[in-house]
């Protein structure tokens, strides 16, 4: 599995030889998992619009009520057409797509994009009919592979592709639930942390990006007309990030 993109060999050199640059490229990871969350989140809205007849803003969840004929067929029509897509798919990739928490232990961090993007987008499409109610995994998924192929474009070491791996799926999770100390805290309980400086640095500013980016994307869907409001206080993303940063150095 190589990657066919590569960054210029000074560029490289740069990152290589400082911790800073991993710490950058973690910030980056996390920006990029801001936009993965938002691109899945509209991708099963929509699907929800087409396939539920929503109205516009409205959550399936948030539905008192709906046709009995619909919410049999779409998800019978749709896993029909999942099972099918999936036997192609398995007849033209054989091989199991390898997880992020696989990768860090088996593969030194090396995923596959290609197969990021499919898992993800059958998470999306399952969503999206009806079968199922959870997308962190396509989120820790695409967010882990992007990080990957990065990693590898810049040839960096095993440790810090493992990182930087383990920092795409800490981003996943914290858009999956909203919640920036709940990617750090997955992060350290599914990959482990030790007390190197770059491992303890890069979280903090992947998931506090993963937050700036994914609340101005309007991912945070608002509550549907029929939803019961619900008076939330929301730190500051400095306060996130020093929370973060404390957790972290805590669970070294």
């Amino acid at each position: 599995m190589t990657s066919q993109l590569e960054i210029p060999r000074r560029l490289r050199a740069v990152v290589r030889a400082r911790e800073s640059s991993l710490i950058a490229l973690a910030a980056l990871v996390g920006a990029i998992a801001g936009v993965v969350v938002a691109l899945m989140s509209t991708g099963v809205d929509v699907l929800h619009r087409l396939f539920f007849q929503l109205e516009p803003g409205v959550r399936l969840s948030g539905l008192l009520r709906l046709d009995p004929i619909v919410a049999i067929s779409v998800p019978l029509a749709g896993g029909l057409v999942f099972g099918v897509a999936r036997e192609l798919i398995a007849r033209w990739r054989p091989e199991r797509e390898i997880d992020p928490i696989e990768a860090n232990a088996l593969h030194g961090g090396r995923m596959s994009l290609l197969g990021s993007i499919i898992v993800a987008a059958e998470t999306v499409w399952s969503s999206g009919v009806g079968a199922s109610v959870g997308l962190e995994a396509g989120y820790t998924q695409f967010a882990s592979g992007i990080a990957s192929r990065i990693g590898m474009a810049f040839r960096l070491r095993r440790a810090d592709l493992r990182i930087l791996v383990g920092c795409g799926a800490a981003g996943g999770i914290a858009g999956a639930f909203g919640a920036p100390l709940a990617g750090a805290a997955a992060k350290t309980r599914l990959f482990g942390v030790t007390s190197d400086h770059p491992e303890l640095c890069a979280t903090p500013p992947t998931v506090t990006w993963e937050t700036l980016v994914t609340h101005p994307t309007g991912s945070r869907k608002p509550p549907s007309a029929r939803a019961k409001v619900k008076v939330v206080v929301e730190p500051s993303p400095a306060a996130k990030f020093c929370a973060v940063a404390a957790l972290s150095v805590g669970s070294a």
